[in-house]
């Protein structure tokens, strides 16, 4: 058949993001969004940031507060956000590295 590879490279950066917060993970009991990006900063942007909040609104839980993120956009500017607080935890971690 034929193979559509934005979809191929899509998985590929699923599976580096998951890599990343299980790296964080091995160190540490649970993560924010922000620590995972701080350890692993963002290759693709926004893309990058977007799809790290989409596992842990999945496989992760809410925090209480609110966290700034940082990236640098693909045309090298700084830029951040404010969004409400969440964690990867280990307990969780079997679930999120399973999901593809």
């Amino acid at each position: 058949g034929i193979r559509d590879s934005s979809t191929s490279r899509g998985l590929g950066a699923v599976y580096k993001r998951q890599e990343n917060v299980a790296g964080v993970l091995s160190r540490k009991d649970q993560a924010s969004v922000g620590e995972v990006l701080e350890a692993h900063p963002a290759k693709q942007g926004l893309g990058s940031v977007v799809g790290l909040m989409e596992l842990a609104l999945r496989h992760g839980i809410p925090g209480s507060g609110t966290e700034s993120l940082k990236w640098t956009g693909l045309d090298g500017r700084e830029r951040s956000a404010t969004v409400n607080q969440l964690f990867f935890v280990k307990d969780k971690i079997d679930e999120l590295t399973r999901i593809y």
